[in-house]
C-alpha cells in the first residue's frame, strides 16, 4: 500500500487536533459565495436552521429548498485498537449518510462520489451499493470527506456511516478518525473552480441556443417556430447529416467563441428544404450572437459578473419577407441541475425574471413586445426583419426598461474584433502568426464545447452530441489531450482557457473509479451514473500532466506554474493509483519469464457492470467480455484486434482469443504496453513534484522492465516494426495488422536510433503504409491560414457544401504514389480492411496523429536521419486534413477519410468533436518548433 504526505488546511478558525465536521449554511440553494455561516460539528449532529448560526435564516421558508448546506472534513484510519479496532489498513469501505427523506444529498469521500439523491423521493439512509465497497481505507492516510445538501426543512439531522462487511449495516464513523480541516489542494481547486464557473456563457450541454448564468444556474433557451406547423427548432447542435436517409440537414456554421463566454456567434438555417416549413420559411438564415458588457448591478456576492447582449437577425430584407415566412423565436425559462429560483414572465415588460434568493436577480428582457407565452411559461417574439435583441442582466430591469438595439448591435461588432485581434495575437505571441485558421479551430471547438454540472465543475466534453442524453461525459484520453490543448501555449495564453483546461484535467482524473484506474467512460444522467468499472482507456494522463507542467515553467507565467505545482500534488496519487491498477491488473501471463508480463486489454468481472455505480443498485456484476476490453484501446472495432491473424485457406482473418476466465484479450499489446513505460517514466517526474521520490525506485523498474520485453517481444526483426503478439497458447506468433501504435514505444524511446531508422523509413514514410510525407513544408505562401473567414447568415442560403451528396464507404483509391495528401490512416494501407472507411478500420484520427508526431519528438530521435522531415510533413498533413471542412464549413471531425480527407462522408464521424483539432496542434507546436530552432 502506497501512502504519502497530505497539506492541510484549517477551516474558518478550526484548531488542529479539533475533532468533527465543518459544516458551512448557504443563503442559497447551489452553496454558492461566502457561506451564511460556519460551525464545527460531531458526526451525528443535528441542527435548526432557524437557530443555527444566532438564527440568521430564521424565518425563511425551507420547504423551497433555498438553502444549502456543505460538510467537509478529513477521515483517518488509525493505527491500532481503539474505536477503529476492526479497520484493517488496506481494505474496501462503503459509505452511507443519514439526512431524513426530504432533503437531497450528494456524498464523495476521497472524491468518489458515492451517493447521489439530488432529486426525490429519497432513501432516508442511501447506502452505495454493497458490490461497490468504494474507498481503500489505509492507516494514517487521510481522506478527503464532502457531503453537499439542498434543504428542504428547518430540521437537518446529518450522519456519515461506513461499513466493511456487506452483509452487515453501516455504523457511524467514529468521531475520532475525523477532523474539520481539508487537503490544500482541495481547496486550491475550489477557488480555481469557482472563479471558472461564473458568468453567462453556453453552460448547458444539450443546447447551442442555451445562455445560462452562473452560479445561479439559471437561463433562457431559445427556439425557432414555423408558426404555420407549428415545428419547433431547438438546441442546433451540431450532428452527422444524411438527407437520403431522411433527415433533412440543418445547416450550422458556429463562428468565434471567445473562452470565457464574453462573444459568440453562429449561424442556422432552421427549417431546410425537405421540411413542414413552407418554402418562404426554408430561405430563412438565422445568426445568433452574444456580447458581454459592464454589468449595471451585478449582486454583491459576484461583483465582476457582466451582463449580456443576445442579438438574433435574419436575412430577411423586408416585411412582406417575414410575413411569407410566418417565423417566430420562442424563449424558455431554465433553471438547471437543482437549483432554486421563482421564475416570472412579464408580457408588458417583454422579460423573464429569476429570484435566486440569496444569490440575487437575473433577468432577461426583450426589445420589443412578445406575441404570447410559450406552454413552459416563456415568451414568443415574431421574426421580423429587423434584429431582436435580450439583455441578460444580473439584476431587475434597468432604470428605464426597455433594450438599446443599436448599442446592442454596436457591442457585438467590438467584441467580434476583438475575438479576431485575439486569435491574432495568439499565435504571432508564440511566433507564428500565419496559423490563425488553425487556432480559431482549435479555439471554437473548445471554447463551445465548455459545459458545465456541479458534480464536476467546469469540463469539456468530447462533444455535445456524442452519447448526448448524458448530463456530463467523460471519455479518458478524449479529455486528456483536451487539457493538453488548453493548458500549454499558445491557448493557455489566455488564463481563462488554461482554468478551463486544468478544471477538466482534475476532474476527469478524480473521478476515476474506486478501483485504481482512469475510467474509459464516466457519465451521469439526473441521479444514475453510466460508469466502466471494468475498464480503462489509454494510458495518457501523467504524460499529459507532466507536458503541461513543462510548458508552465517554459512560459514564464507565475499564474500557471504555481497552478500546476498544487494540481500535479493534487492527482499524483490518483495518476500513480491508475499506473498499479495497469501494473498489477493488465499483465498477462506474468509467470512466463520469457514473453510475459507485457500489458493486454481487459474487462473485469465482479464489478459493478456499466451503468451501475452511482444512483443504480443493479447486481450485475459478470459482463465482461471481448468486446468491452477492446474498448479499452480506443480503437473500438480496429482490425488489429477483430482481424487478427490469417487463417489458412480462408481470406478472412481471425481476431484475437479472448480468456473468458480472466476477463483479458490474449493479445500482447504494443500501444497499451509502450504507454504504460511512457506513464511511468512521466511519473517519475512528476514525483519529484509531488514529493514522492519514495516511489522513483519502483517507477524505474516498472519502465526498465517493461522496455526490455517490448523489445525483446514485440520487436519484429524481419519487417523492422513492432507488432502485436498471440499471447494464447496457440503461440501463433506475429500479428499482420499493424497501425501506428507501432510507433508508439518512441514516445517512451524505447527503440534504438537504429529500429527508429527502420520504423520510419520502412514503415511510417512508405506509401504503401503509413505515407507520412517527407517533403511537405509548414512555410511558404500557400499554407492555408491566415483570412479567416466567417459565414454570414447570407451565404448559408446555398448550404449544399454541408453535407455529403452522396455516402462515400470506402477508402475508395488508396494512394500508391509517394506523395500522399492526408495521414496517418488507422491501419496499414497495405491491410484489406484499410478499404472499409469505417471508424478504425482505415481512417485518420487526431489523437494517433499526436501521439505519432509526439513519438518523432522524442528527444532521443534527434539525429536520426528523416526524423525531422517526417515530423513536419506530419505537421503539414495534419493541417490540410483539419483545414479541409474547416474552412469550407467549420467542422472539426472526430475522424477523416484517409484518402479524400473528407470528415462528412460517413454518418460515424461526429462533425464537432475536440480532438478533431489535435490535428490543428500538432501543425502549430510544430510551427513554433521551427522558429525556435
Amino acid at each position: 500500500m502506497l501512502w504519502w504526505a497530505m497539506a492541510l488546511v484549517l477551516v474558518h478558525g478550526a484548531s488542529a487536533d479539533e475533532q468533527g465536521l465543518t459544516v458551512q449554511l448557504f443563503d442559497n440553494s447551489v452553496m454558492r459565495g461566502t457561506p451564511h455561516c460556519t460551525k464545527v460539528l460531531h458526526n451525528g449532529f443535528h441542527l435548526n436552521t432557524d437557530s443555527f448560526c444566532g438564527g440568521a435564516l430564521s424565518g425563511r421558508d425551507a420547504s423551497l429548498g433555498t438553502m444549502s448546506l456543505r460538510i467537509t472534513g478529513t477521515l483517518t484510519v488509525p493505527e491500532g485498537a481503539g474505536t477503529a479496532s476492526a479497520v484493517l489498513s488496506g481494505e474496501w469501505y462503503a459509505f452511507a449518510i443519514t439526512v431524513g427523506t426530504q432533503h437531497w444529498v450528494r456524498l464523495w469521500v476521497d472524491d468518489h462520489r458515492l451517493v447521489d439523491q439530488w432529486s426525490g423521493p429519497h432513501d432516508p439512509t442511501p447506502v452505495t451499493h454493497a458490490l461497490l465497497p468504494n474507498v481503500t481505507l489505509s492507516a494514517s492516510r487521510p481522506v478527503f470527506l464532502r457531503a453537499d445538501m439542498r434543504l428542504f426543512s428547518s430540521d437537518v439531522n446529518v450522519t456519515v456511516l461506513w461499513r466493511n462487511d456487506p452483509h452487515a449495516p453501516p455504523s457511524p464513523v467514529p468521531p475520532s478518525t475525523l477532523r474539520p480541516v481539508i487537503p490544500d489542494t482541495q481547496q486550491l481547486r475550489w477557488t480555481l473552480q469557482d472563479n471558472a464557473a461564473r458568468g453567462w456563457n453556453h453552460w448547458y450541454r444539450k443546447s447551442f441556443l442555451a445562455l445560462v448564468a452562473l452560479p445561479q444556474q439559471v437561463g433562457i433557451d431559445l427556439g425557432i417556430r414555423d408558426r404555420r406547423s407549428m415545428t419547433e427548432f431547438r438546441n442546433a447542435l451540431l450532428k452527422p447529416q444524411f438527407p437520403h436517409r431522411g433527415n433533412p440537414p440543418v445547416p450550422v456554421r458556429l463562428g468565434y467563441h471567445l473562452y470565457d463566454g464574453s462573444f459568440s456567434e453562429m449561424h442556422f438555417v432552421p427549417f431546410p428544404d425537405g421540411t413542414e416549413a413552407t418554402t418562404s420559411a426554408s430561405a430563412v438564415n438565422f445568426t445568433v450572437q452574444t456580447a458581454a458588457l459592464p454589468s449595471h448591478t451585478a449582486p454583491l456576492v459576484f461583483p465582476s459578473l457582466s451582463d449580456h447582449y443576445v442579438v438574433v437577425r435574419t436575412n430577411l430584407s423586408s416585411g412582406e419577407g417575414a410575413q411569407a415566412a410566418n417565423l417566430s423565436v420562442t424563449v424558455h425559462p431554465m433553471v438547471l441541475w437543482g437549483a432554486y429560483a421563482n421564475v416570472s414572465v412579464s408580457i408588458a415588460g417583454a422579460a423573464v425574471s429569476f429570484d435566486t434568493e440569496g444569490l440575487g436577480t437575473v433577468t432577461a428582457v426583450f426589445s420589443r413586445a412578445p406575441i404570447g407565452t410559450t406552454p413552459d411559461n416563456g415568451l414568443e417574439f415574431t421574426v421580423t426583419d429587423e434584429p431582436l435583441v435580450a439583455l441578460l442582466t444580473f439584476g431587475s430591469v434597468p432604470p428605464g426598461g426597455g433594450v438599446d438595439v443599436a448599442t446592442a448591435l454596436h457591442a457585438v461588432t467590438t467584441k467580434r474584433a476583438e475575438a479576431a485581434k485575439l486569435i491574432a495575437s495568439a499565435v504571432a505571441a508564440v511566433g507564428v502568426p500565419k496559423m490563425t485558421d488553425a487556432y480559431d479551430a482549435i479555439m471554437t471547438s473548445i471554447a463551445w464545447n465548455v459545459n458545465f454540472d456541479p458534480r464536476v465543475s467546469v469540463t469539456v466534453p468530447v462533444s455535445r452530441t456524442f452519447e448526448g442524453n448524458f448530463d456530463f461525459l467523460f471519455f479518458d484520453w478524449d479529455c486528456y489531450f483536451l487539457s493538453l490543448m488548453a493548458c500549454t501555449r499558445p491557448v493557455a495564453l489566455d488564463d481563462v482557457a488554461f482554468d478551463i483546461g486544468v478544471s477538466n484535467l482534475i476532474e476527469v482524473t478524480q473521478t476515476r473509479s474506486a478501483y485504481g484506474q482512469v475510467m474509459n467512460k464516466r457519465a451521469a444522467s439526473g441521479s444514475s451514473s453510466s460508469d466502466t468499472n471494468d475498464r480503462s482507456e489509454p494510458y495518457v494522463g501523467a504524460g499529459v500532466v507532466k507536458r503541461i507542467y513543462d510548458d508552465a515553467l517554459a512560459s514564464g507565467s507565475s499564474h500557471r506554474k504555481a497552478t500546476m505545482a498544487w494540481v500535479v500534488r493534487l492527482l499524483f496519487p490518483s495518476l500513480l493509483g491508475w499506473n498499479q491498477w495497469v501494473w498489477n491488473l493488465r499483465r498477462y501471463n506474468v509467470s512466463n519469464t520469457k514473453e510475459g508480463g507485457l500489458v493486454v486489454l481487459g474487462a473485469d468481472n465482479h464489478l459493478p457492470c456499466e451503468g451501475s455505480t452511482v444512483g443504480l443498485n443493479s447486481s450485475r456484476t459478470v459482463c465482461a467480455s471481448d468486446y468491452g476490453a477492446i474498448l479499452e484501446s480506443g480503437m473500438d472495432n480496429s482490425p488489429m484486434y477483430y482481424d487478427t491473424f490469417d487463417v489458412p485457406g480462408s481470406s478472412k482473418r481471425a481476431p484475437a482469443r479472448w480468456d473468458a476466465e480472466q476477463g483479458r484479450v490474449q493479445l500482447y499489446d504494443c500501444q497499451q504496453s509502450a504507454l504504460f513505460v511512457a506513464e511511468s517514466q512521466a511519473l517519475q517526474a512528476l514525483a519529484a513534484v509531488a514529493g514522492r521520490s519514495d516511489t522513483m525506485p519502483m517507477l524505474q523498474h516498472q519502465s526498465q522492465t517493461l522496455s526490455r520485453l517490448i523489445n525483446n517481444v514485440l520487436w519484429d526483426d524481419a519487417t523492422g516494426v513492432y507488432r502485436q503478439k498471440d499471447a494464447s497458447p496457440l503461440r501463433l506468433g506475429f500479428s499482420p495488422a499493424i497501425s501506428p501504435t507501432s510507433f508508439y514505444p518512441m514516445i517512451a524511446g524505447i527503440p534504438s536510433q537504429a529500429q527508429a531508422t527502420r520504423l520510419l523509413h520502412d514503415h511510417l514514410l512508405n506509401a504503401s503504409e503509413f505515407c507520412v510525407s517527407a517533403t511537405k513544408k509548414l512555410n511558404g505562401n500557400n499554407d492555408g491560414m491566415g483570412a479567416t473567414t466567417l459565414l454570414s447568415a447570407d451565404t448559408l442560403a446555398n448550404h449544399a457544401s454541408d453535407v455529403p451528396t452522396t455516402a462515400n464507404t470506402t477508402n475508395s483509391t488508396a494512394t500508391t504514389t509517394t506523395e500522399c495528401p492526408f495521414a496517418i490512416p488507422s491501419i496499414s494501407r497495405s491491410d484489406p480492411n484499410f478499404y472499409d472507411n469505417s471508424y478504425w478500420r482505415g481512417r485518420t484520427w487526431g489523437p494517433v496523429n499526436l501521439l505519432t508526431w509526439l513519438g518523432l519528438s522524442a528527444p532521443q530521435y534527434g539525429n536520426v536521419s528523416g526524423i525531422a522531415a517526417a515530423r513536419e510533413g506530419l505537421a503539414r498533413q495534419s493541417l490540410d486534413l483539419v483545414m479541409g471542412e474547416w474552412l469550407s464549413v467549420r467542422h472539426v471531425h472526430e475522424n477523416y477519410n484517409s484518402t479524400t480527407g473528407k470528415g462528412g462522408d460517413v454518418i460515424n464521424s461526429n462533425p464537432f468533436y475536440t480532438w478533431g483539432s489535435n490535428l490543428a496542434y500538432i501543425a502549430i507546436r510544430e510551427a513554433m518548433r521551427l522558429v525556435n530552432s
